[in-house]
């Protein structure tokens, strides 16, 4: 009884101690200028959450963006049942579309993929959806309780898919790498809505 008790305390205590670190993480950059700000906002959709991956999703990537300028909002969607994901998803796309609100989505790999049959929908309320991907180095390494969490909430959401540390921004080593990358996909849908008013 007592080692469950011991192995309790510790799975709470890395959950809150990993949940709210990210919370409080603090990166410093320095904002790149001239980028040319989009029409329509970025929305971020959160994937799979967990007990163990459950704050800041998306990390430093939306602040990174409202930092250079951009409107940047974030959907929060059930942490994990599939029919609970996909109304919410829908009733959100209902929902903008009959108030013609627009958006630039943000959206990483299994999430992509678990609304693929939404997409193919081509919902007008999202004038482009962008899947964020691993795009810096995949030798970057987790913190030991980052990675004890990360591997814990794997776990919790098997058999579905979540999606890689690396293309959340998880890894410190990482996380201004990708965040530099989803800034340059954000201006080029910039770009795409200059050119198309």
């Amino acid at each position: 009884m007592d080692i469950f008790l011991c192995a309790f305390f510790i799975l709470l205590l890395l959950t809150i101690g990993t949940n709210f670190s990210r919370r409080w993480l603090r990166v410093s950059y320095t904002l790149t200028p001239n980028y040319l700000m989009t029409r329509w906002p970025v929305l971020f959709v959160t994937g799979r959450r967990s007990v163990f991956y459950f704050s800041k999703y998306w990390n430093i990537f939306p602040e990174f963006l409202a930092e250079h300028g951009y409107e940047v909002y974030t959907l929060h969607l059930p942490w994990s049942k599939q029919n609970s994901r996909l109304q919410s998803l829908r009733d959100f796309i209902s929902d903008h579309q009959s108030k013609n609100r627009f958006y630039h989505l943000v959206v990483d790999g299994p999430t992509y993929r678990e609304f693929a049959s939404v997409w193919q929908e081509n919902p007008s309320c999202f004038v482009s959806i962008n899947e964020v991907t691993a795009g810096a180095r995949k030798t970057s390494r987790l913190g030991l309780l980052t990675q004890a969490s990360y591997t814990f909430h794997r776990a919790k959401c098997w058999p579905q898919k979540v999606a890689d540390p690396q293309s959340l921004g998880l890894s410190r080593e990482s996380s201004l790498q990708n965040a530099n990358l989803l800034l340059q996909k954000i201006a080029r849908r910039a770009e795409q809505d200059f050119q198309s008013t």
